[in-house]
C-alpha cells in the first residue's frame, strides 16, 4: 500500500526488503529466473522494435513541433532537473542532442509505479545502491524524489502536448517513467547551476553532460561534418596518412619520439608522431589530383596557453595543378561552407557558447546574437587578400597598441588579431612571406625572396589556415633542403616526386580546434576538444 501521509512515498521496511529478496531467490532457484510483477509494463530497449511509441531524440522532439502532438513517443535521457510537487512533478530531460531540454509531466500515479519499480528492481539483483542506502532501508518510506536527481537517467513513454507554461510549444505527459540509473547527490559534481569552465576542465569524463560543453561537441562535429561534405563536393578524395613517420614536415624538431616500452627502437629508423599529413598527401595527390587528410597530429611543443595542444586534428588538402590564389579561394570557399552548415543547425549551441563565455569573462559587451550575425556577413562577402608587405603598411598607423612594432619580421600573433579583428573585421589571407620564414617546401617566388605563402587569419584566433603553393622545380627543391641545412637523402621519395611528371600543385592546414575557436568566438582551445592533452596533462 501507499503511506497515507505523502503520495510520492511508499513502504519499505527492512522486512519488505527480504521478503522480495526471498521471493526472487525462490523464484531463480526453483523454477528459473522470471520478472517480478510490477503495476507497470517495463519499456522496451532502446534496440527493440517491438514498440508501436516511436523513439525520438530531444532534438528531434523539437524539430517535430506540434506535429507530434497527440502521438505517444518515447524519449530516454538524463535529468537536467526534477521539480516534484503535490501531484505532479516537471522533469526537464537532456539526451546530448540539443542545448534545449524537453519538458515531462509526471503525475503521482506515474511516479509512485516508478518508485516501486525501482525497488523491486534492487531487490531483483539484490542490490542496495539505492540513495543513502544505509538509512532508507530502516526508514518507513521510500521517497522517489531520492532517485531524481540531476544526472539520473531515465526512459519516458507519454503523449505529446501543447506545454502550458509561456515561451514553451510542446511537452510530454507521461504514462510511464522508468528509472534506468540514478545519481546520488553526494559525490556528483554537477548540478543544476553555473560550473567555470575551468573547474569543468578538471571532470572531463563528466564535463560533457553541461550545456556548454555538449555544445562545443555538437558544434564540433557539424563543423568535421561539412568539411567532409564540402570536399566530397568539390570531388576530392579522402586518404589516410601514417601517424607514425620518419620525416619531419615543419622541421621545426618539436616531435614525440616512438619507442617500445622498454625504450628500444621498433623501426630500422628514428621514429616519430606525425605534426603533418602533409608530405604524405602530396604523394597521393601525384597521381590522385584532389586529396585531402583529416586526422590527428602532435608537437611536442612546450607551451601551457589557451591556443596550443600537444594532441590536435589537421585538415590538409593537396591540389594539383594548382598556384597559391586557387589555393586560397579552396580554403575561402571550405570555411564559408563550413560556416553556413553551423548557422543552419548549429546557431543555438553557438550562441549558449558566447554566452558562458561572455559570463566568464563578465564582459557585458559581447552579444551571441552580432556574433552570429558576423558568421553570416562572412559567409557572404569576399575575403580580403593582401600580400605581407601590405599588411605590414597597413598595421603600421596602429604600433601604438602593439608590444612590439609591426615589421615583416616581427609579423606575429598580436599583430594578426589586430588586422583581422580591428582593421579588416574579418577573415584576410596574407601571402608571399620571406623564404626565410616558412618551411623548405615553399615555392620560391620569381624575386628570391619571398614565396608563394599564405596565412588565413581571423578575429578571435589569428591564424587558422597556413598553405600555400609547393615547390615542383627538383633544382629549386633541393636548393631549398640544402639553404634549411637538410640532408636531401633524409626526403629521397619527397624529391621524386619532382622528378617523375611534376606539376604546379599545392595545399593548406587547416588547425581544426582553432575553427571550432573561431565559431565560439575564441574559447579556450582546451574546450574545442573532448580529452585535451598539453605539457603534464595527459589523464585518461
Amino acid at each position: 500500500g501507499i503511506c497515507p501521509h505523502s503520495i510520492f512515498a511508499m513502504p519499505l521496511s527492512r522486512g519488505h526488503i527480504l521478503t522480495l529478496l526471498s521471493r526472487q531467490w525462490y523464484a531463480t532457484t526453483r523454477v528459473g529466473v522470471r520478472s517480478l510483477s510490477t503495476s507497470a509494463p517495463s519499456l522496451p530497449s532502446s534496440s527493440s522494435s517491438s514498440s508501436s511509441s516511436p523513439s525520438l531524440s530531444v532534438s528531434g522532439f523539437h524539430a517535430g513541433g506540434e506535429s507530434l502532438r497527440g502521438q505517444e513517443v518515447v524519449v530516454r535521457g538524463w535529468l537536467r532537473s526534477a521539480r516534484v510537487q503535490k501531484s505532479f512533478a516537471f522533469l526537464e530531460v537532456l539526451d546530448g542532442s540539443s542545448v534545449k531540454g524537453v519538458q515531462v509531466v509526471v503525475d503521482a500515479d506515474i511516479l509512485r509505479d516508478a518508485g516501486q519499480s525501482w525497488v523491486e528492481k534492487q531487490a531483483r539483483t539484490a542490490s542496495t545502491t539505492i540513495s543513502q542506502a544505509g538509512d532508507d532501508l530502516d526508514r518507513d518510506d521510500f521517497n522517489i524524489k531520492s532517485i531524481l536527481g540531476t544526472g539520473s537517467s531515465i526512459e519516458v513513454v507519454g503523449k505529446v502536448v501543447e506545454s502550458q507554461g509561456k515561451s514553451q510549444g510542446s511537452e510530454i505527459a507521461a504514462t510511464h517513467l522508468n528509472v534506468v540509473g540514478e545519481c546520488p547527490p553526494t559525490g556528483y559534481p554537477l548540478q543544476k547551476k553555473r560550473h567555470t569552465t575551468e573547474f569543468l576542465r578538471s571532470i572531463l569524463h563528466l564535463r560533457h553532460r553541461t550545456l556548454y560543453n555538449s555544445s562545443v561537441a555538437r558544434i564540433r562535429h557539424r563543423l568535421m561534418s561539412s568539411i567532409h561534405t564540402f570536399f566530397d563536393n568539390e570531388e576530392f578524395l579522402h586518404v589516410h596518412s601514417p601517424i607514425l613517420t620518419s620525416s619531419d614536415c615543419e622541421g621545426a624538431g618539436e616531435l614525440f619520439k616512438v619507442t617500445t616500452t622498454d625504450g628500444k627502437p621498433f623501426f630500422d629508423k628514428d621514429t616519430y608522431l606525425s605534426v603533418s599529413g602533409q608530405l604524405h598527401a602530396e604523394a597521393m595527390m601525384s597521381g590522385l589530383s584532389k586529396v585531402y587528410t583529416f586526422g590527428p597530429t602532435f608537437r611536442a611543443e612546450n607551451s601551457n596557453t589557451g591556443r596550443h595542444l600537444a594532441e590536435f586534428t589537421m585538415v590538409e588538402p593537396e591540389l594539383a595543378f594548382a598556384d597559391v590564389q586557387d589555393v586560397m579561394g579552396l580554403a575561402e570557399r571550405m570555411i564559408k561552407a563550413s560556416l553556413s552548415a553551423v548557422l543552419d543547425r548549429c546557431a543555438d549551441d553557438v550562441r549558449k557558447v558566447v554566452e558562458v563565455k561572455a559570463f566568464e569573462e563578465k564582459d557585458k559587451s559581447v552579444s551571441a546574437d552580432t556574433h552570429l550575425e558576423k558568421l553570416e556577413s562572412y559567409t557572404k562577402a569576399n575575403f580580403e587578400r593582401m600580400t605581407l608587405e601590405e599588411a605590414v603598411a597597413v598595421l603600421k598607423p596602429h604600433n601604438k597598441h602593439f608590444e612590439e612594432a609591426v615589421t615583416e619580421e616581427t609579423f606575429g600573433t598580436e599583430h594578426e588579431k589586430f588586422l583581422a579583428g580591428t582593421v579588416v573585421d574579418g577573415p584576410v589571407f596574407v601571402y608571399n612571406y620571406p623564404k626565410g620564414e616558412k618551411p623548405f617546401y615553399g615555392k620560391q617566388n620569381d624575386d628570391g625572396k619571398t614565396v608563394a605563402m599564405f596565412d588565413m587569419l581571423v578575429p578571435e584566433v589569428g591564424e587558422l589556415i597556413g598553405g600555400g603553393q609547393r615547390e615542383d622545380r627538383l633544382d629549386a627543391l633541393l636548393d631549398a633542403l640544402k639553404a634549411k641545412g637538410v640532408d636531401p637523402s633524409l626526403y629521397e621519395w619527397y624529391v621524386d616526386l619532382r622528378r617523375f611528371g611534376s606539376v604546379p600543385h599545392g595545399g593548406y592546414g587547416l588547425g581544426f580546434e582553432r575553427m571550432v575557436q573561431f565559431v565560439c568566438k575564441g574559447i579556450n582551445i582546451r574546450d574545442t576538444v573532448p580529452f585535451p592533452r598539453y605539457p603534464g596533462h595527459c589523464p585518461f
